[in-house]
Order: C-alpha cells, then sequence, then structure tokens
C-alpha cells in the first residue's frame, strides 16, 4: 500500500508540474493578443489645428482623447496648443491622448502696479500676468526710464483693477529732463 500511495503522490506532481509548464506557456502565448503587441501607431502632430479636427484624427486613428483648457493671448480660440504623448511618438492604440487647447474667453487677472518700474521690469511683469505690452509714449520726468503711468484703450487703468489676460497695456515712460526748458527765477539781489 505504501508503495502505491508514494506512485500516486509523485503522478499528481508530474501532474502538477505539467500543468504548471502549460499554463506559462498559455499565459505567455496569450500576453501578446492582451496588450496587442506590436500593434503601434505614430501620434499625429495636432499643434496648432483646430480641436473638432484633432479629434477627428486621434479619434480615426484608434486613440482616446482628453481636452483641457489653458489660455494663451496670441493664439486663436478651439487650437491645439500642446499634446502628450509628444508629436511623432509611437504608442499602442486605445491609449489616452491629452490635449490643452486655447480657450474662447479671457480669464481675467489682476492688474498689476507697473508704475515706478522700468520698461523691463514692467514688460517681465506683464508676461508673467499674461498681459501685452501695447503702445509706449514718453513724457518729460525726472524719472527717466520709470513707468509713469499704465493704461487700457488711452484710460488710465490702477494696479488690483480685474483685465482679461490677453489686454494690450500702453505704458508712459519718464523721458528725464535733459532737453526740457524749465523757467528759472530771477535770483540775482536775493540771498
Amino acid at each position: 500500500m505504501a508503495g502505491l500511495k508514494s506512485k500516486s503522490i509523485f503522478f499528481h506532481l508530474l501532474l502538477l508540474a505539467a500543468l504548471c509548464v502549460v499554463l506559462y506557456f498559455v499565459f505567455f502565448a496569450s500576453l501578446g493578443i492582451l496588450t496587442n503587441h506590436n500593434e503601434e501607431v505614430k501620434i499625429p502632430n495636432l499643434l496648432g489645428k483646430d480641436l473638432k479636427s484633432a479629434i477627428k484624427e486621434v479619434e480615426r486613428k484608434g486613440f482616446e482623447i482628453t481636452v483641457d483648457s489653458a489660455y494663451e493671448p496670441e493664439k486663436r480660440p478651439f487650437v491645439v496648443l500642446t499634446q502628450q504623448p509628444d508629436t511623432s511618438a509611437i504608442v499602442k492604440t486605445g491609449r489616452m491622448i491629452f490635449l490643452p487647447v486655447n480657450k474662447a474667453e479671457p480669464p481675467l487677472t489682476v492688474m498689476p502696479n507697473l508704475v515706478g518700474l522700468s520698461y523691463r521690469s514692467a514688460s517681465m511683469m506683464l508676461k508673467s500676468n499674461r498681459l501685452l505690452i501695447g503702445d509706449t509714449s514718453y513724457q518729460p520726468d525726472i524719472a527717466k526710464g520709470a513707468i509713469l503711468e499704465q493704461r487700457v484703450r488711452g484710460a488710465k487703468i490702477t494696479a488690483g483693477d480685474p483685465v482679461a489676460q490677453g489686454t494690450r497695456i500702453d505704458l508712459v515712460i519718464g523721458d528725464g529732463l535733459g532737453e526740457t526748458e524749465l523757467m528759472v527765477p530771477d535770483l540775482i539781489g536775493q540771498s
């Protein structure tokens, strides 16, 4: 009876090992099918395209899409600003493509205080607030090179006022007093 039991255990262990080997090969053989192995597609260049045509092109290639919005004042509304994964990346079909699209309406930002800043500092401040530099004009003032006024369409705008991103801000800059004629009072005979 002991010999029969050892043969039965050995048979079952051999059967279990054979089953594990078969399952191992079946799993790895089907893995290529399950993961769409060698079914890669090149991501098209969608930068600068309008949203509708970008969606059609992406769906035609078999990708899913996620759309987000951002705002760049120099770009048209509903145009693709960036894409993830990058242009010409090779990925499998069915993957997600992330597309930030330019908003139709610019968001509001707070007007910074540019008065007293240099032109360079003011331009960096405007850029960081997504505002554009408009016309610049010069006015005689002792503060040469400093911003004297900030305007929108000819009207003064104060710091803290809401303004749409992409708005052109006109700057009045001090020109110094180099060529300005000043009236000097008659001081002869004065102490």
